[in-house]
């Protein structure tokens, strides 16, 4: 899906620290696009500029003493390190004030010499940025929402920021600024995007707002280490600023060109370094603040330097103007605004509310809980139905699960005067003992998912995997109804463990699946991913797309109504790596507007493939030339097959609930055998034919009584 966006947008990308090349911020190409179908852009951007600085010299006196901003955070996770803590979240904005206000502890780094004179403008922008206490519905609100996302937030882009794909909506951009969080950002140019932001001078779309990388908030947990400066960098942009380097060397006004600040010295391209010498621009621009031929300002913010400290004063001086000309500024810093988003109330409990790093375990696994009630608190008391410790009042407790189920969570906590409760049913699944080989699944004794053995996903609005009425090897199988539903949404259906470790030789894990196109240009993928450590890490070793997934077209809702129409996939890559006794197998299917998907006989078992279920251990086809006729059958079955040796066979039928109807034991011939099967008593329906022979291997085929 693509969008089109009337602002600019700014990517900023980090590579490698001493190179010269590539498109670092994805500024340029977008500007150069803008240009291309209007040559006038930027001297309109010059304009609304110039009028904004002339709409606030008519008001001198108007600037508020602070400009407070709410601000809403936007968390898109898959679970793991990208669902960043509130204290991370809190980090990220406490390093944005303190630039934005002049308080960096390091600003004492900022030079002051004749030809780098940048100390004394080193401006304290008077604006601070605060967590929104109140939703756009009236509801309390910790100014954080978090959305498990994993197609949405690895390369991430626009998707990411509308329900409709599975991510989180924009909160009214007059009433809060919007900060999504992502693991990581796709990009066109050379390096790795970090975020990007658009600036404030067009209309403010539904996407206005900053995307960020999870390891750029702030100074702790997962961005420890990295400077923290990435979302003060953004913010700028969102503040009105362009990069230092915007247009490289010039010598014309600077009020009309380059960054349109008349205290920045020009900079010839980003330039990663912070040497001391560094002068990329001889020119001095007309109405220069400094009339000489100053040094490159490595401290800048908006620059691409490592040793950003501070926004110049000709830099405040426009974000001011800013807010107090562009109409979304001006209701965002209203007072107005400030009491409808409650960024001022005290901190007055109004919620309780937590979070578990992983809420799917195998036993014996470990869940830490993290308390996310707000505001205000100052006790708590948990209840861990299932777990061990089965209370805690502490904040972020750590909880063992030894008994398998799903289970509930409690958490009451109180700021003194108030409390408040928050309970979670079925919030925790504890996966049970691994199954033995041979696995296999036909989905009939399985009444709906997810159940206790199978776990299932839907990332997105679109239909997720169910018990559908239609099988290969009886009257179930696992259904996505896939027809009609929005584009872009992914559904996964995932086992409970399963034992491996006693694998010597090969291993084949084969399944069945039905599938149909709506159009002949669906892109639909299917893919299998596998575990060796219980689905903490998966490796994708099967991927089915478009025309190799299934050429054939039907408009119309489609079901399997034959054997024929059932395709089976053997795959013999899970290596000696996954011999555990905690393998996983994982089907993942992204829907591109085609039909449904049927997934069935799902067959694990030492050996090299079989297009027969393979039920137990030992030789895969001690049966051979196998026929089963007449099939539909009504009176009698004859199932003929040739033994290559005398041994004893028994031959079972099973209803389609998995219970046996009838059984039949014989002495098998080496060479050609016939078994009569009197199933004139038996009602009508799907049954299933089940082999056993020679060391305890067995055979399985679909038959139909009428």
């Amino acid at each position: 899906m693509k969008y089109i966006f009337p602002f600019i947008l700014l990517i900023c990308f980090i590579g490698p620290i001493h190179s010269q090349e590539g498109n670092w911020c994805g500024f340029d190409p977008i500007l150069e696009e803008e240009m291309q179908s209007n040559p006038h852009f930027l001297e309109e951007i010059a304009h609304k500029i110039e009028q904004i600085r002339l709409q606030a010299a008519q008001n001198p006196s108007s600037k508020s003493a602070i400009y407070t901003i709410p601000v809403v955070f936007h968390i898109i996770h898959d679970g793991g390190a990208g669902n960043i803590s509130m204290e991370q979240i809190q980090s990220g904005l406490d390093v944005m004030n303190e630039d934005f206000a002049a308080l960096n502890l390091d600003a004492g780094q900022i030079r002051n010499t004749s030809d780098a004179p940048f100390a004394p403008i080193h401006a304290d922008v008077q604006v601070e940025f605060k967590l929104a206490k109140i939703d756009p519905d009236g509801n309390c609100t910790n100014g954080v929402q978090r959305k498990f996302a994993p197609q949405l937030t690895n390369n991430a882009g626009e998707d990411c920021k509308y329900s409709a794909n599975g991510g989180l909506d924009a909160w009214p951009n007059d009433s809060y600024l919007n900060i999504w969080v992502v693991n990581s950002i796709g990009g066109s140019g050379t390096g790795t995007t970090l975020g990007y932001a658009y600036l404030p001078y067009n209309n403010w779309g539904p996407g206005h707002g900053i995307l960020n990388r999870h390891d750029r908030i702030g100074r702790i947990g997962t961005a420890a280490n990295n400077g923290g400066r990435t979302l003060t960098h953004e913010m700028g942009h969102i503040c009105g600023l362009f990069h230092t380097f915007q247009d490289g060397c010039h010598s014309s006004d600077c009020n009309f060109s380059g960054d349109y600040i008349c205290d920045t010295p020009p900079v010839a391209e980003a330039i990663w370094g912070c040497l001391p010498s560094n002068n990329s621009c001889n020119d001095v621009p007309v109405n220069d603040f400094y009339g000489l031929d100053a040094l490159d300002m490595n401290e800048n913010h908006m620059s691409y330097n490592s040793c950003r400290l501070m926004f110049s004063e000709g830099q405040k001086a426009l974000m001011q103007n800013n807010f107090e000309t562009i109409s979304n500024f001006v209701s965002l810093t209203s007072s107005a605004n400030l009491i409808a988003t409650g960024v001022n109330a005290p901190e007055v409990l109004c919620k309780a509310d937590f979070d578990a790093n992983k809420t799917v375990i195998c036993l014996g696994e470990t869940v830490d809980f993290s308390d996310l009630s707000y505001h205000g608190i100052t006790s708590r008391s948990w209840t861990f139905q299932g777990g061990t410790p089965a209370t805690s009042n502490l904040q972020n407790p750590s909880v063992i699960y030894n008994t398998p189920g799903v289970f509930e969570v409690s958490l009451t906590v109180s700021d003194g005067n108030n409390s408040a409760t928050e309970t979670k049913s079925f919030f925790i699944h504890v996966l049970g003992n691994s199954v033995p080989l041979p696995f296999y699944e036909s989905f009939e004794s399985v009444t709906s998912l997810p159940d206790l053995f199978w776990v299932t996903n839907n990332f997105g609005s679109d239909n997720a995997f169910e018990i559908g009425n239609v099988g290969l090897s009886g009257s179930k199988s696992a259904a996505l109804m896939n027809f009609d539903q929005p584009i872009g949404g992914m559904d996964e259906i995932i086992s409970s463990p399963i034992d491996l470790s006693g694998v010597s030789g090969q291993m084949t894990l084969s399944f069945r699946y039905a599938y149909r196109k709506r159009q002949a240009a669906n892109e639909e993928w299917l893919r299998v991913f596998i575990s060796n450590n219980c689905g903490e890490n998966w490796a994708q070793r099967k991927t089915l797309k478009g025309d190799l997934l299934g050429e054939i077209i039907a408009t119309d809702p489609w079901f399997p109504g034959n054997d024929n129409e059932w395709v089976t996939v053997h795959m013999t890559n899970v290596t000696s790596a996954y011999w555990v006794n905690d393998f996983r197998v994982k089907f993942q299917f992204e829907n591109d507007g085609g039909n449904n998907f049927f997934l069935d006989n799902i067959n694990i078992y030492e050996g090299a493939p079989s297009n027969d279920i393979v039920l137990s251990a030992g030789e895969l086809n001690p049966l051979e030339q196998l026929s089963i006729y007449p099939n539909p059958a009504d009176q009698t079955i004859h199932v003929s097959f040739s033994a290559s040796e005398q041994k004893e066979v028994i031959v079972s039928i099973f209803s389609a609930d998995g219970r046996e109807v009838l059984a039949q034991k014989v002495l098998a011939q080496s060479g050609k055998n016939l078994v009569l099967l009197d199933v004139s008593a038996l009602s009508e329906g799907v049954y299933v034919i089940n082999m056993q022979g020679g060391k305890g291997s067995q055979t399985i085929r679909k038959i139909v009584i009428h």
